[in-house]
């Protein structure tokens, strides 16, 4: 797949639940799909979107990713309890 002249790998999953409970931990039965899209010339996970199908309603969901590679982080970002 080619998007902005960027080569992606796209990966799917199908999933399909069925539903479970009564009254207020009910669970509805639902159908997604997940697709994952990873760059071709680095292999990183640039965006995941899912698609859910249930009894009453539809959802679709989009998360893009900028992952950065060999980034510096400052020692600051390991203290913990200050």
């Amino acid at each position: 797949m080619k998007e902005n002249k960027v080569d992606y790998f796209r990966v799917q999953t199908l999933t399909h639940r069925e539903g479970s409970g009564t009254g207020k931990d009910a669970q509805p039965a639902s159908t997604s799909k997940e697709t994952f899209w990873i760059r071709k010339d680095s292999y990183l996970l640039t965006r995941i979107v899912e698609d859910s199908k249930f009894p009453n309603f539809v959802s679709h969901t989009v998360i893009e990713y900028e992952p950065t590679v060999n980034k510096k982080i400052p020692e600051a970002a390991f203290e913990f309890g200050h």
